[in-house]
């Protein structure tokens, strides 16, 4: 029969009741937290657009245009620069 599981070693301690315990660790890396997206329309993101406000191409959060179907989106690299690269 295998052991259970301590509570004390799963991020719980013992102080008359079991309490969860505070950590100062972000919840999510910044990267995430500071993550920018639009609700805009699927058949293009005008001048009222979130992610252009704030000087970034739409991306795959955005809610509607997920980064590829607006004016907006990032620009695809050519199959020469990806050879250009690899030399």
């Amino acid at each position: 029969m295998r052991r259970p599981l301590q509570p004390t070693d799963w991020g719980w301690k013992l102080e008359d009741i079991l309490t969860p315990v505070n950590t100062d660790r972000p919840i999510a890396p910044d990267t995430l937290l500071n993550m920018i997206s639009c609700g805009c329309k699927a058949d293009g993101c005008g001048l009222s657009c979130g992610c252009r406000k704030m000087g970034v191409h739409c991306s795959a959060v955005c809610t509607k245009c997920t980064g590829q179907t607006c004016n907006n989106a990032a620009p695809m690299p050519s199959l020469l620069d990806t050879k250009r690269e690899a030399e």
